[in-house]
């Protein structure tokens, strides 16, 4: 056999890959002579890409046996573990080192070393705010980075192996307090990697303090017990001795490591390998057969040139021998004869070897031996691609390649657009002597501008019932869930519009889609583990009254105190009405406030005083002086001992986890292993998994600082701990935060239903439809978020293969490109939702329209100016949605040409509302109907509230009297966090004042009004409904002032003056309404002085509504004492009186009468006919007839002017919607309706206004 060498197979098409990959697993001519206990071992990004991969190989070789997956590094430590000895700890992991940075921050913190002044300056700024959370953060982040140095600059990482703390003796500071490298291993390291750029070396001059705590890491680990030092290796220094030592075995595995080696290798589905890393599995080849499953989109020679214009010839015939190899033909294997590949009918390319011709346009491509021409979206989006093939090719006779591409245009059925694109990225000259023409009917790729995410998963929607039901028509099969892939840049974002939009949808309904989330993180997707976070985060900062109902609707947490949702949402209309907004007790109040423990601050709306009120409610009753709860069901007082319970478990909590104990991270597991997942949630098996999830990650944490360095070597002997590393709560939180962050939900990716995740690398595996979101101008590619002090960032410190966010979001892009088996849908951000502003999308998304503008057209035989046919392209694929989902246009079946997108009939019923029998234009608004018709009953009771009820809001009373439509519903039910800084005055004072009245009329002799009013304002406080401290002294005054200010103004007019003798009123009459005689009895319970009107609410300018209870008043009062008209005091909120009498003289009892009947009459005129007579066209009429030069005579002139004032309340708009109802309203209105509004109008103008323009007064 042959020398073993690594095997490239390059394909641009994932799916052909994995037919290769299954075939090679099982071929005879690899297998043979190997042990069938030796497995495979796959390597793959992500275990989204496992998940396929295995589902490929059982489908193609009917059972996937015999295979290990892993990760890249997680198979590189395996075989260190096997060759060298090493235990299972990456020392140098991103979580050991986080936590041994963090061990040493005495030291890097020390403001005496110059060295760490850069690292101190960070520190001590506003931006950093040093807490322990923000030190833990930074940690992560310098951890972060020599994460990326260990990988990508592995000899910069040996170069500071190699020193010791005193080289840092050298670094001295001149008299102008600036760094000075003496010569020594620092300095030589430094003028190498500077290479004489004076701006290169003065930044790593001001960031030598990473190499010294490099080197500070090497010494903080504790020795390895039982295992070979390998095991406190660094990556480059474990990447480096494998090297050499698979070098040394000559191509032949020793005996001892031959059961420990893996049978083949397979690199799968990863595109981007640090240089190091292929250095490894180029050696590794050389005695185990290696592949490397590479997704290749180019079939040329598309590396950089080595000897460029130098020497043609060698160029030639290394592109030459490039462009013809084919390594598995020289196993043996045929690719295009493989099983799998034949099953799957691929129509793989042969390799032709390349003309004259070829190479005269080939060379033209490039510029200084790099491609800079050519195939433009090539070059855009596959610079990681390219970059690792000219890493692959740099070394020459070790590595072998085997092409194995295939075109996607083969026949009728494949010719589209989306195919034609991939085959044109296999050439390096994309243009070919004409434009390709797009078919008719060909929606292949399709790209849609939304106004907002929900809007884009509207869209989404239909288009995916459209295409199923589209498929189905076509070919009677529909598209399965399972074949539809959509990609989002940030899946938390659209995590929970993706529930409102798929999630709203029955699942008995025809229309419902089965889908799936992946990606998210386990904060996000795991109820118990966002709990924990809330949990912990009432040691830090101030418990509120959402953040308890928060933890109350997680479902393993309301379980374990027996709490169920309707009880969740009994407690909150609890705290709502028990003014219960933050603090568990006064302790915590205390704590909160950094008061003295000695200092009593009783603050009335903790979660204990609230509770508190409920159980003196519950004990005591309303009259209760410590404000009770007076609305308390006696069925829930064992709910409140539950709640009791849960807010006792908060307080041992916040005790337990005090933000300022400096403790080992041992005894913070231990905590809150006993407190709240043993203490806060039910143990069933899914709850278990969760926290056993949580566990796993504590258990992680404890490795990685036991793994460090200890002070005291008898303290392991006798606690048995390595390391005495003590932290806070911020910092342990924010471990957890960070941990919980980077778990992703992957176990529902390819689960049979479609699937919605995350843009990341390798997660666009082959679907037959892809959708692609959120392709947003700044949104995607991402924006990089490495921190300043990465030397990797530094321009004339980077190097080839270096990783970028916004070079990996490209290839991401072209992955998805290439994987779209069917069809490509891109959506993105088109336009403001505001002001319909056009916004701009992705880069991405603009290089792609230009490079279809520049090679498709709709025809061929129309001859076009490139602006034309790019409009003409543009149209064919572009489509601008819009709004609004419940737009009428989304609902509309259009016929469009061959030309133009066609569009989607929406599939959203539920914002769609349409009559059985009427079409769109004939629905009308309620209050228009024509045949809207109501019943009058033979006898009605009314009473004066009811009349001003109506008279001052007719819409409303309409609808509720009618169609019991209350529109005017307090939806305010959300618990505030924060206590009101004053009180509603006018209805405090209003209540109050009548209250005292009442007091001082059963006792007036005993009576003491400020006594009471201290009462009253202690109760209120007790309630929860005053403000504390400074705020309290000042609304406590305030309301002082104001009530002896009214009760001065009463007792200046005398109680005595005031009748309580009329305390009933009843009024018989009949009025004719619409043709029909109505019986009226107007009733009910005068208040104690019926002829004192408080009104609290405005000053001397008092309303229609004032004038109107007045009226009523003085009138009843004629036929209830004996033919007597009450002369009515009116006491706005400046304690001013405004007296208003009917004169007797004018109005005796038939002109009272009439008057009374025309009142009820229209009232109740109002009650079956709508009006559009809002509270602001009310107020216009008021204000206009107040007037003493008004000119308006008629309502005709009247509704002229009427639309500048009119504004819609709930009511009016419901029952006329958005019509303009005084714009020829002869045209809308009823002729009943247009009477009665005049009527109304010639009654307060000629009637009611006469009398309240003149006070009443004779």
């Amino acid at each position: 056999m042959s020398k073993l060498t690594m095997n490239v197979i390059n394909s641009n098409d994932l799916s052909l890959l994995s037919a290769i990959c299954s075939n090679l697993i099982t071929h005879k001519t690899i297998t043979a002579n190997c042990s069938p206990f030796i497995q495979d071992k796959i390597l793959v990004m992500n275990k989204g890409m496992q998940i396929y991969l295995q589902q490929e190989i059982a489908l193609n070789n009917g059972i996937c046996s015999g295979s290990e997956f892993s990760q890249i590094w997680g198979f590189i430590w395996d075989l260190h573990k096997s060759i060298n000895g090493a235990d299972k700890h990456n020392r140098f992991s991103h979580e050991h080192m986080t936590w041994s940075i963090m061990s040493l921050q005495d030291i890097w913190n020390d403001k005496t070393d110059p060295i760490f002044s850069a690292l101190n300056e960070y520190v001590e700024s506003d931006e950093f705010n040093n807490t322990t959370d923000r030190t833990y953060q930074l940690c992560g982040v310098i951890a972060d980075t020599f994460d990326q140095y260990q990988m990508y600059r592995p000899d910069w990482i040996l170069a500071w192996d190699d020193m010791v703390l005193s080289d840092f003796d050298a670094a001295t500071l001149n008299e102008k307090d600036e760094l000075e490298l003496a010569p020594g291993k620092l300095k030589t390291f430094v003028d190498e990697t500077a290479k004489g750029n004076e701006s290169v070396r003065f930044l790593l001059y001001s960031n030598l303090w990473q190499i010294k705590l490099w080197v500070l890491l090497k010494g903080n680990l504790s020795d390895v017990e039982n295992y070979s030092s390998a095991s406190l290796w660094d990556r480059p220094t474990v990447l480096k001795n494998l090297i050499k030592k698979i070098s040394s075995f000559n191509g032949k595995i020793p005996d001892p490591l031959r059961l420990k080696l893996p049978r083949k290798v397979f690199i799968f589905g990863i595109s981007a390998l640090p240089s190091q890393v292929i250095n490894l599995f180029v050696a590794l080849g050389e005695i185990i057969p290696v592949f490397f499953m590479h997704l290749n989109p180019c079939k040329e020679y598309w590396g950089d040139l080595k000897t460029g214009n130098r020497n043609w010839q060698i160029e030639k015939k290394r592109i030459s021998n490039f462009l013809m190899t084919n390594s598995l033909k020289n196993m043996g294997i045929d690719v295009a004869n493989l099983e799998a590949v034949k099953k799957n009918h691929y129509k793989t390319i042969k390799n032709e070897a390349p003309t004259e011709e070829y190479f005269d346009k080939y060379f033209d491509c490039y510029e200084d031996n790099e491609l800079v021409e050519g195939n433009p979206l090539l070059i855009s989006l596959g610079i990681q691609g390219r970059d690792t093939l000219n890493e692959l090719l740099s070394y020459e006779e070790k590595v072998d390649f085997t092409h194995a591409f295939c075109r996607s245009v083969d026949g009728e059925e494949t010719d589209t657009v989306l195919n034609h694109l991939k085959d044109m990225l296999l050439t390096l000259n994309s243009k070919n002597d004409g434009k390709v023409v797009i078919k008719p009917g060909d929606n292949s790729l399709q790209i849609h501008s939304c106004h907002t995410p929900r809007r884009e998963l509207e869209v989404l929607r239909d288009a995916i019932l459209n295409s199923i039901k589209t498929e189905y028509r076509k070919t009677g099969e529909a598209i399965s869930p399972k074949n539809i892939l959509v990609m989002v840049p940030d899946i938390e974002s659209y995590a929970p519009q993706i529930e409102a939009v798929f999630g709203a949808v029955e699942k008995d309904d025809p229309n419902y889609l089965p889908y799936a989330i992946c990606d998210k993180s386990s904060q996000s997707s795991s109820k118990v583990a966002d709990a924990i976070i809330k949990l912990l985060s009432i040691g830090i900062s101030p418990i509120n009254a959402n953040l308890i109902l928060e933890l109350l609707s997680v479902e393993a947490l309301a379980a374990k105190f027996e709490i169920s949702s309707t009880d969740l949402s009994v407690i909150s209309n609890w705290f709502k009405n028990t003014a219960v907004h933050w603090g568990l007790d006064e302790t915590d109040v205390n704590k909160t406030l950094h008061t003295d423990e000695n200092q009593q601050i009783d603050l009335p709306w903790t979660a204990q005083a609230g509770i508190d009120r409920l159980l003196d409610g519950f004990m005591t009753g309303t009259d209760s002086l410590y404000g009770g709860y007076d609305n308390f069901d006696t069925s829930d007082y064992a709910l409140l001992n539950k709640l009791y319970a849960f807010i006792d478990k908060l307080k041992e909590i916040k005790t337990a986890f005090d933000p300022e104990l400096n403790i080992k991270t041992s005894d913070w597991t231990a905590k809150l292993n006993d407190l709240i997942l043993q203490g806060c949630f039910i143990q069933d098996d899914k709850t278990n998994d969760e926290c056993n999830a949580v566990r796993k990650i504590l258990v992680d944490m404890s490795a990685a600082v036991n793994n460090l360095k200890h002070n005291d070597d008898e303290l392991v002997e006798i606690q048995g701990f390595r390391s005495d590393l003590k932290i806070k709560l911020p910092a342990f939180r924010a471990k957890l935060i960070h941990a919980f962050g980077n778990e992703h939900e992957t176990s529902l990716y390819l689960r049979g239903c479609i699937n919605f995740c995350s843009l990341m690398p390798m997660r666009a595996v082959p679907f037959e439809h892809i959708y692609v979101l959120g392709l947003n101008d700044g949104e995607f590619p991402r924006k990089d978020t490495t921190p300043s002090f990465n030397l990797m960032r530094v321009k004339n410190l980077t190097r080839r293969n270096d990783r970028s966010r916004v070079i990996d979001d490209r290839y991401i892009f072209l992955e998805a490109l290439l994987s779209a088996k069917k069809s490509l849908y891109l959506s993105y951000i088109g336009q403001s939702p505001i002001d319909k502003t056009q916004m701009n999308p992705s880069v991405l998304i603009t290089e792609l329209k230009d490079y279809i503008f520049d090679r498709f057209t709709l025809s061929s035989d129309h001859e076009l100016t490139e602006e034309e046919n790019a409009k003409a392209v543009e149209q064919r694929l572009f489509k601008q949605e819009y709004l609004n989902s419940y737009d009428l246009r989304n609902y509309e079946e259009k016929t469009t040409g061959d030309n133009v997108l066609p569009s989607v009939v929406s599939f959203n019923s539920e914002a769609f509302w349409k009559a059985d029998d009427a079409t769109l234009e004939e629905q009308l608004p309620l209050g228009l109907q024509k045949d809207l018709q109501i019943e009058m009953e033979d006898e009605v009771y009314i009473s004066i509230e009811d009349m001003l009820k109506t008279f001052r809001d007719a819409s409303a009373n309409f609808l509720k009297k009618n169609f019991n439509i209350s529109l005017r519903v307090n939806y305010d039910t959300e618990v505030s966090d924060t206590e009101s800084f004053e009180i509603n005055s006018a209805s405090t004072l209003n209540s109050l004042v009548k209250d005292l009245l009442v007091i001082k009329n059963d006792d007036p002799v005993n009576f003491d009004p400020e006594a009471q009013v201290d009462l009253f304002i202690e109760k209120q406080y007790q309630k929860g409904q005053m403000p504390y401290g400074v705020f309290f002294d000042n609304e406590k005054q305030k309301i002082k002032e104001m009530v002896s200010k009214f009760l001065g103004t009463i007792d200046s007019l005398s109680l005595s003056s005031f009748s309580s003798d009329l305390d009933q009123y009843k009024y018989l009459t009949t009025v004719n309404v619409n043709g029909k005689d109505v019986k009226v009895i107007l009733s009910g319970n005068m208040p104690l002085f019926s002829n004192l009107i408080i009104d609290t609410y405005r000053d001397s300018k008092l309303s229609l509504d004032t004038y109107l209870e007045a009226l009523l008043r003085s009138m009843l009062g004629m036929f209830c004492t004996k033919g007597s008209l009450q002369n009515i005091k009116i006491i706005d909120r400046n304690a001013c009186v405004t007296e208003f009498n009917l004169p007797l003289g004018e109005f005796d009892t038939n002109k009272c009468k009439e008057f009374l009947d025309k009142l009820i009459r229209i009232y109740l005129e109002l009650l079956v006919t709508p009006i559009p007579l809002t509270i602001s066209l009310r107020k216009g009429l008021f204000e206009e007839f107040s007037k003493k030069t008004s000119t308006v005579k008629s309502f005709e002139e009247y509704a002229v002017t009427a639309s500048d004032i009119y504004v819609k309340d709930d009511a009016s708009k419901y029952l006329f919607e958005d019509e303009d109802i005084f714009e020829n309203s002869d045209k809308k209105l009823s002729e009943k309706q247009r009477e009665l509004l005049k009527e109304i109008f010639d009654f307060i103008k000629d009637e009611l206004m006469p009398v309240i323009n003149t006070k009443g007064d004779e």
